[in-house]
């Protein structure tokens, strides 16, 4: 029989020092002196920082810049009173449904608070429908930053909440370097997909 070692005895890591060895390492220099500054010149230069916009302020008025922004802005639930169920947003209808399991009503001060981007769900262009409770929608003021939150006040139970919002039109004529949305480039990335496919 084989002596036993404890487990903590055993060290499976070795360092080598053996200089034929593949695990070997040593840093060695040819030469001792400095150097030759001749040669790195051009490539050390740092260009100098600008202060003047890359951009005219006329070309960013003209564009607004968000073509992903109907990808990352989204509404979604903030704080609830209850356990969600589920939430989806048609980013193509622009509806979005939240549905939550209550087992108290909301009180006056416990409502619950959904974020509602208002490129989505600008404040003239959105109707909300509720299975039960009240609603309101305001604009606060978080870090600075206009965020508009819609708070619900619901009973106990499974709630649901639809919010429609304003959908946006296909984009037929665009100018050469005019930005065109996230759901348009996907339909036609999805246009010439199925058309090479015939």
């Amino acid at each position: 029989m084989l002596p036993t070692q404890s487990s903590a005895s055993i060290n499976i890591s070795t360092v080598s020092l053996n200089r034929n060895s593949p695990s070997y390492s040593e840093s060695r220099s040819i030469s001792s002196q400095a150097p030759d500054k001749s040669n790195s010149d051009g490539t050390l230069k740092i260009p100098p920082m600008k202060a003047t916009p890359t951009v005219s302020s006329t070309s960013l008025q003209n564009a607004p810049g968000l073509r992903a922004a109907e990808a990352y802005i989204r509404p979604s639930p903030h704080a609830t009173n209850g356990s969600v169920l589920t939430y989806i947003f048609d980013l193509r209808n622009c509806v979005f449904t939240f549905t939550l399991d209550a087992e108290t009503p909301t009180s006056d001060d416990t409502a619950t608070e959904i974020f509602l981007p208002d490129y989505h769900f600008p404040p003239t262009n959105t109707s909300v429908e509720v299975s039960g409770g009240k609603w309101r929608i305001d604009t606060d003021d978080i870090g600075g930053e206009k965020m508009q939150m819609l708070r619900w006040w619901h009973g106990a139970g499974e709630q649901k909440i639809v919010v429609k919002g304003a959908t946006r039109k296909m984009q037929a004529a665009l100018e050469p370097d005019e930005d065109i949305g996230y759901l348009e480039q996907c339909r036609r990335i999805l246009g010439n997909i199925l058309t090479l496919g015939r």
